[in-house]
């Protein structure tokens, strides 16, 4: 099972209340690049999978993970999955270096 609290990194961003949840359409790919510049390869990985645990488990109460965010738990999961579309392209602009998973 993923480590779940690694959904808390993306999740920061919704802690500024003027972000547009519905706008948002993911990272730009320099954003996403620079992942591997803030955290190690295995942390990007823990990462990725649990966006991926996020994505296939829907019941999941995200806001339990940050109760602190005034984001219902559908902005969260909708903010989440085009996260997860940002970093899995960026992973696959890497190659050889880490598949996603």
């Amino acid at each position: 099972m993923a480590n779940i609290d690694y959904l808390r990194i993306p999740m920061l961003m919704l802690l500024d209340d003027s972000l547009d949840v519905g706008a948002f359409e993911g990272l730009p790919a320099r954003s996403a690049d620079l992942l591997w510049v803030e955290y190690t390869e295995d942390e990007v990985r823990a990462i990725a999978a649990a966006l991926q645990f996020a994505a296939d488990h829907p019941d999941l109460d995200l806001l339990a993970l940050m109760p602190e965010l005034r984001r219902t738990n559908d902005e969260i999961r909708s903010f989440l999955a085009k996260i997860h579309a940002s970093v899995l392209k960026a992973m696959e602009r890497r190659p050889g270096r880490l598949a996603a998973k």
